[in-house]
């Protein structure tokens, strides 16, 4: 049976499952890089000011945002000697050595940053394969904790099934790097927000599967893509 994207099942979908459970009161500090100035990075851009600004907001948890034209090299520096993550998420392009700032520029490279934004802090990039030689010395230079990935990461849009940040077809591929995010929020190492995250999605395969076969044969639990240093 496949269900219309505006029915209540969807709708309740959205509302009850990328709810992020009460945080202790003891939650990191994160630094969230991003940028929405091309059509892939847009569709990110907006699902992380939806389902992980908003969370961040509503759940008090201590944040910084760079994004745009304020992520820079060394805006990132300088938010890592005055605000101090314990993590720093990125969202954008990569490739096996580096990550990009909105101009598509080089932001981060290997050997060529400034090891006070990695040394124990957890650094997590959602990017095509940057987890693999970067992530690698991002480790090597002292990061506690390194998650990202090694193969190229991939989703799909339809503007049919609505906004992306509520788009059953974007979210399918996104949704594991979501529930990811929520249990990294609460300060779990990669390897226990992996598990809890995992429990999580098979939980809520079966309502994707009975809104949408089609859409729910296309997800997968996309570790094996994933390198956790």
């Amino acid at each position: 049976m496949v269900m219309e994207p505006s029915s209540d099942v969807v709708q309740e979908l959205w509302k009850n499952h990328w709810r992020l459970p009460n945080p202790p009161s003891n939650t990191p500090k994160h630094l969230i890089l991003y940028y929405s100035t091309d059509e892939a990075s847009k569709i990110i851009a907006y699902v992380v000011e939806e389902y992980i600004l908003k969370v961040f907001e509503a759940s008090g948890i201590q944040h910084m945002v760079l994004c745009n034209q304020d992520l820079t090299l060394n805006n990132i520096e300088e938010a890592c000697k005055v605000f101090k993550p314990d993590y720093i998420h990125y969202y954008g392009h990569g490739n096996v050595n580096l990550i990009t700032d909105a101009r598509h520029d080089i932001l981060m490279e290997v050997c060529k940053y400034p090891e006070v934004i990695v040394k124990e802090r957890k650094f997590h990039m959602l990017s095509c394969l940057s987890g693999a030689g970067l992530g690698l010395d991002m480790k090597l230079k002292g990061a506690s904790e390194v998650k990202g990935y090694r193969q190229v990461y991939y989703f799909a849009y339809h503007p049919y099934y609505g906004p992306p940040h509520a788009n059953i077809l974007t979210m399918s591929f996104l949704y594991p790097d979501i529930i990811r995010q929520y249990y990294d929020l609460l300060g779990l190492t990669s390897k226990n927000a992996e598990a809890k995250a995992y429990q999580q999605y098979y939980r809520n395969f079966e309502i994707l599967y009975y809104i949408n076969p089609l859409i729910a044969s296309l997800l997968k639990w996309d570790a094996e893509a994933m390198v956790m240093y």
